[in-house]
């Protein structure tokens, strides 16, 4: 972390927390859930998870490209 003193950690660990604690929230939320209702969501989570994988490449990748 030394190394990395323009990495705002603070923020890197909020976020974090914040993840782990809808993870949370999700497993509360898929113990009530019937096995059809699991699947639409696991769905719908994969497809954002493959969403979330390009926007961040898009960023990542494209930031120097003229807009």
């Amino acid at each position: 972390m030394k190394k990395r003193k323009e990495i705002k950690w603070s923020e890197v660990a909020r976020q974090k927390i914040i993840e782990y604690l809808n993870a949370l929230d999700l497993l509360d939320e898929l113990s009530d859930l019937s096995e059809e209702e699991a699947i639409k969501l696991g769905l719908e989570i994969h497809h954002q998870e493959k969403n979330d994988v390009w926007e961040k490449w898009k960023k990542e990748n494209l930031k120097n490209e003229p807009q």
